[in-house]
């Protein structure tokens, strides 16, 4: 065990993950058994959702070198971060909004595990182009938590489908506690093709990406509907069924659409990953539904259990 390289209450400490999604955060603690157990779940306020809808955007990226003006207004408002936390404050106010559920989400952990159980966690979200890393470094950091990363992270967002995909003991080295022996299993490890769908109350989303390590992935395609939630979904019984045929063709042409980026790397081997919505009998056809036009030499009834997933992985 190379303590020198990992500190030992790192080694020896159960991992917790806070995951923000477009309309609440969750979180859960990982056992070096491999066991997940979810701790809580907290609604984000319509600040909060409307905000990830903003980040959502691509163009809401801030452009710094697109001309001087661009870069000024950059520099202008790195002091006005700078100065708002050397005065206490939120860097700012999308940073304030963030902070504010994390900090719900952390004293709900404490009141679960115990007092300041929770001094670290590694927090995944969505795709949010416009959400920059130094937000939430700076959320944490209001919120009275590190963020925790691996050894070699690049400072980069961590992503729901890779923190799923390393919940479930896959991309995740045994020597954890050696950093050479370490990334000489990662360096070894498949590259794995992954269709990931998420459905929720407030939205649906699908992406492909591949991912070898747990933090090492390409994100190829992906798109998100905030008008395809649940809530969406009509509900006037035996009246909406043009409108829910509508709403289910939609999903349908969405994991197409973004499953047809594989080109051809995916099959029905997948991991099991439930979404807060995920039983949903209807939507569980409609899934069923697509693979088999992405993956038209399967079995006609694809398993349940390759279907009602969050993330589809193929080793190469």
């Amino acid at each position: 065990m190379c303590l020198n390289c990992v500190p030992y209450e790192q080694i020896v400490s159960p991992g917790i993950g806070f995951d923000l999604t477009t309309s609440y955060a969750s979180a859960a603690i990982r056992y070096h058994d491999g066991t997940v157990v979810d701790l809580v779940k907290i609604d984000g306020a319509d600040d909060y959702q409307h905000l990830i809808r903003r980040k959502s955007d691509p163009t809401s990226k801030p452009e710094c070198a697109q001309s001087n003006w661009d870069a000024l207004q950059c520099r202008v408002s790195r002091a006005k971060r700078q100065r708002n936390k050397l005065l206490g404050r939120p860097s700012t106010p999308e940073v304030g909004t963030i902070a504010g559920l994390l900090r719900s989400l952390h004293a709900a952990v404490d009141r679960k595990t115990g007092l300041n159980s929770a001094k670290k966690a590694l927090v995944s979200v969505p795709n949010l182009p416009g959400l920059l890393y130094e937000d939430l470094q700076d959320a944490m950091e209001y919120a009275d938590l590190k963020m925790l990363s691996t050894h070699n992270h690049i400072g980069d967002k961590v992503s729901e489908v890779n923190a799923a995909f390393a919940g479930s003991s896959n991309g995740i080295c045994q020597h954890y506690g050696d950093i050479d022996a370490c990334e000489g299993e990662e360096a070894a490890m498949p590259v794995s093709h992954i269709l990931a769908r998420s459905l929720s109350q407030k939205s649906f989303s699908a992406a492909y990406t591949y991912v070898q390590a747990a933090y090492r992935s390409v994100l190829k395609k992906e798109a998100t509907h905030f008008d395809l939630g649940l809530q969406s979904l009509p509900s006037g019984g035996e009246n909406c069924q043009e409108e829910k045929a509508l709403y289910r063709s939609r999903i349908r042409a969405t994991i197409i659409e973004v499953g047809r980026a594989s080109r051809g790397t995916l099959n029905t081997r997948t991991l099991l990953l439930l979404d807060e919505d995920a039983d949903d009998q209807e939507f569980i056809h409609t899934v069923q539904d697509a693979l088999r036009a992405l993956l038209p030499n399967t079995p006609q009834d694809i398993p349940k259990d390759s279907v009602v997933t969050k993330a589809m992985i193929r080793s190469t």
